[in-house]
């Protein structure tokens, strides 16, 4: 992603309502989905990354998690 939004990189879908979420109610997110096109990812917290379940299709975050192995 380029400084805002944009770029190669994903781009959270609604950074805004976790920033409130967290703010308001003390929620904070262990995620964040991001897109890059079409395709959905979850954004994770440092040092944990996104990976590949191994079952279904790359195109779906929910075949994510996050790991730091």
């Amino acid at each position: 992603m380029q400084h805002c939004t944009g770029g190669p990189g994903a781009s959270p879908a609604d950074p805004m309502a976790a920033l409130v979420k967290w703010v308001e109610r003390g929620q904070a997110p262990d995620t964040l989905l991001a897109r890059n096109g079409d395709t959905p990812r979850p954004l994770c917290r440092w040092p944990a990354v996104a990976r590949h379940t191994g079952h279904g299709s790359t195109d779906a975050a929910a075949n994510f998690r996050c790991s730091t192995a």
